[in-house]
């Protein structure tokens, strides 16, 4: 005679991972592991590097292998939004993706997360001292897309989007034009080449969304020294002067090190990584996850582990 519960939920064997190229770098299938094992769940995360010209072939092979959830990243976030079934008010603002959730029927549905990691791993006080500043948003891809809408909704004063090709700072300016008017915001937007920065009014903050100095190429940065140091041209006892680096690996990137010289207040990547993570782990899976700073210095350690061994 069975002893089994009718009423028992089947045990999911949940089959996540990410798409991007290259992959070399990323943390995030560590993160997602440990995800799984702390929510006591079955599955794996395994990362996809994918070159664009196969990205809907591989997405098609996923789903057909009854995959439950995907992170999206460089370069991928915007080209995947058109080979979606649906996608999230959010993500279609924003213009990029970078979750995918799989539905029971196989159909797939695209979300952002990494607005909500952001702004999660912005310090209250910075936060507060925005709608004062002005601040310099380097590239305008699929990750610079998120960070807008944030400080957008943040009221940050001013905004300028550099890139090395004027006509994607344009494009991304006037995403945020229709991201402004969502938000109800006074935010100034303002464009420029990377290579005409050092013409800029003196900033209070600059955040770098490009891969310039990622692992293997620590050497790069987006701007030189001396370009950063006009930049910052207020004294630097002023506060809530800032770098922040999208980039996790290497966590002192170059330009970090220069905005250090400075005695600029710095921020690297690893806590907007945990936290969009966390995020779109909840999205797939609705487990309950603590929001507790001793859970996120868990992650943290975690990641850190994997960086100092992978060096």
């Amino acid at each position: 005679m069975s002893t089994s519960n009718p009423e028992e939920q089947p045990v999911i064997n949940y089959k996540l991972g990410i798409f991007g190229h290259p992959l070399s770098h990323t943390l995030s299938p560590v993160l997602h592991q440990t995800l799984l094992a702390k929510a006591k769940l079955k599955g794996e995360y395994l990362p996809y590097d994918i070159p664009a010209e196969q990205l809907r072939s591989h997405l098609h092979q996923f789903i057909a292998e009854d995959g439950h959830g995907l992170n999206v990243t460089i370069p991928h976030k915007v080209a995947v939004m058109p080979l979606l079934d649906s996608v999230s008010q959010n993500a279609q603002l924003i213009g990029a993706v970078n979750t995918i959730i799989i539905q029971p029927d196989g159909s797939s549905h695209g979300d952002n997360t990494d607005i909500v990691g952001f702004t999660e791993s912005l310090p209250a006080l910075l936060k507060q001292q925005l709608p004062q500043q002005h601040v310099v948003l380097l590239g305008a891809g699929g990750s610079a897309r998120a960070v807008l809408a944030s400080l957008i909704q943040l009221e940050t004063q001013k905004i300028t989007i550099s890139a090395r090709q004027l006509e994607k700072a344009l494009s991304l300016k006037q995403s945020g034009l229709f991201m402004r008017e969502a938000y109800q915001s006074q935010t100034q937007l303002d464009t420029c080449l990377i290579s005409e920065l050092e013409n800029l009014q003196p900033i209070q903050g600059a955040i770098n969304t490009t891969p310039q100095g990622m692992w293997p190429h620590t050497e790069a940065s987006p701007i030189s020294e001396n370009t950063l140091q006009q930049l910052f041209q207020t004294s630097s006892s002023e506060s809530g002067l800032f770098v922040y680096d999208l980039i996790y690996k290497p966590q002192d990137t170059q330009l970090l090190k220069l905005a250090q010289r400075l005695n600029v207040q710095t921020f690297d990547g690893l806590d907007m990584l945990i936290l969009q993570g966390v995020a779109a782990f909840r999205l797939w899976t609705k487990a309950e996850l603590p929001n507790s700073e001793l859970f996120m210095e868990t992650l943290r350690q975690v990641l850190l582990n994997k960086l100092t061994l992978s060096e």
